[in-house]
């Protein structure tokens, strides 16, 4: 739960208890593993919930859908269960290190089966970068969108020989898909 969710949610904590008992839910603190996310505003649910609900297919929800299971729901298609090849330039990282290590860390919580995505990073020397541009250069063709170079702004005159260059703020959007046949808009009980 966000905080603002949890405000609203914590003013009726009976209605809370018996809707996480309903749901079969249980209240973490490490969002690296939570399923469900209640925040106010499902359209714009802060950067690191949408980051974990996309990598995951979390869905994100209302107070008011978590409490009477009349709101708004949206399921994200987890992101994680497609293959990815991601290079994340040293600039990255240090542009966004909370965000990046939220995002590593997820990833690591789900384990190898839990996640198809595997990362080189620039700071673990000059045989990962030569490992990633090696299967950049076997995937050519079809398999294009497996390969992503995460770079900080300005930094892509430095990786032009890397595939699929972007920041973090676009390889974010990119992932981020509603997957609507479990989407609820229950808006004003319709």
């Amino acid at each position: 739960m966000v905080d603002d969710a949890k405000a609203v949610l914590n003013r009726t904590p009976a209605q809370l208890a018996l809707a996480l008992q309903r749901s079969q839910l249980v209240v973490v603190e490490d969002r690296a593993v939570a399923s469900v996310f209640c925040v106010l505003n499902p359209s714009e649910p802060g950067d690191r919930v949408r980051a974990v609900a996309a990598q995951t297919g979390a869905v994100i929800c209302t107070p008011e859908m978590l409490l009477t299971t009349s709101g708004v729901a949206l399921k994200l298609q987890r992101a994680m269960s497609w293959p990815r090849h991601i290079f994340l330039s040293t600039g990255c990282h240090n542009r966004h290190t909370v965000i990046i290590d939220l995002v590593l860390h997820v990833c690591a919580m789900q384990g190898r089966g839990g996640c198809r995505w595997t990362w080189y990073l620039e700071a673990d020397g000059p045989d990962r970068q030569a490992l990633f541009l090696a299967r950049a250069q076997k995937r050519q063709g079809s398999h294009q969108t497996e390969l992503v170079t995460l770079l900080a702004p300005g930094q892509d005159a430095a990786f032009q020989e890397f595939p699929n260059r972007m920041i973090l703020s676009r390889f974010l959007a990119a992932i981020y898909r509603i997957d609507a046949r479990f989407t609820w808009l229950g808006i004003c009980g319709r």
